[in-house]
């Protein structure tokens, strides 16, 4: 994940790479502790987010690494309310039936703590799992988000990330 501010690169993260890799970057460490996180998402009919379960281990974790100013950068980019954006998918379905092997593309908008945000995302219905008494999509996502404008509605150089 690149994060930049106009043309300028304010971090840069590779989960692939060795952690050694990493160049003093001080959220590259926050980062790496979201490898391999487990939330739980509980939606309602809708398939809007009501609530999120791990956050708050993940967050125990946040605050014994690194400057406490990376630490509540961190803690904005993913917050409760933002991983409840990211992942209510009921506005990013498709209206058309879809099989395995299907994708569609979404876009939507969203107030954030660095401005409005920006989704351009693309779905993949990958197969059918069995959770319990239920039988569910496995969808696989992939894009980006970025920020287009500062709150008070003033232009900023697009944040990407």
């Amino acid at each position: 994940m690149d994060v930049s501010v106009g043309e300028r690169k304010v971090s840069s993260f590779d989960s692939k790479q060795d952690s050694a890799q990493d160049g003093g970057d001080p959220m590259s460490a926050m980062q790496r502790k979201l490898l391999g996180t487990r939330f739980q998402y509980f939606t309602d009919a809708d398939g809007q987010v009501e609530k999120v379960e791990g956050l708050e281990e993940l967050m125990r974790e946040i605050k014994t690494i690194g400057k406490p100013q990376d630490q509540a950068i961190f803690q904005q980019m993913f917050s409760g309310d933002i991983l409840k954006e990211y992942a209510s998918f009921g506005g990013m379905m498709t209206n058309r039936p879809v099989t395995i092997g299907d994708r569609w593309r979404k876009t939507k908008d969203f107030v954030s703590p660095v401005g409005v945000m920006a989704t351009d995302m693309e779905y993949t219905f990958k197969s059918w799992e069995q959770h319990r008494d239920r039988k569910c999509m496995r969808i696989a996502v992939c894009g980006q988000h970025f920020s287009q404008t500062r709150c008070d509605g003033s232009k900023q150089s697009p944040t990407k990330t």
